[in-house]
């Protein structure tokens, strides 16, 4: 699970965690679960589409879990890179967030 904010301080944290999710995945997909993530910029987008152009060329590949209210599946709509990607939008009770 990717928490918090995402942006070109930190991406190389990012970069490091998708990498092992990716290692661990032995070519197969792997799940970004970005239900607590509050902030993307497009340096953590351009982490995940690095992410899913590597796991497509092993023959795996991406799905991103995100809330559908929230500021990440705006970000993956707007920019459109959630057309690219296999996107899905987990309800806020499934997530296991409480709703404000």
């Amino acid at each position: 699970m990717v928490r918090g904010e995402w942006d070109i301080a930190n991406v190389p944290e990012l970069l490091a965690a998708l990498q092992d999710a990716l290692g661990a995945a032995d070519g197969r997909r792997v799940t970004v679960d970005l239900t607590e993530t509050t902030f993307m910029d497009l340096t953590a987008l351009e982490a995940i589409v690095g992410l899913h152009r590597t796991a497509r060329g092993r023959g795996g590949g991406v799905e991103v879990l995100c809330l559908g209210d929230g500021c990440v599946h705006r970000t993956l709509t707007v920019s459109g890179i959630g057309d690219l990607l296999d996107v899905h939008v987990v309800d806020v009770h499934h997530a296991g967030h409480e709703s404000s």
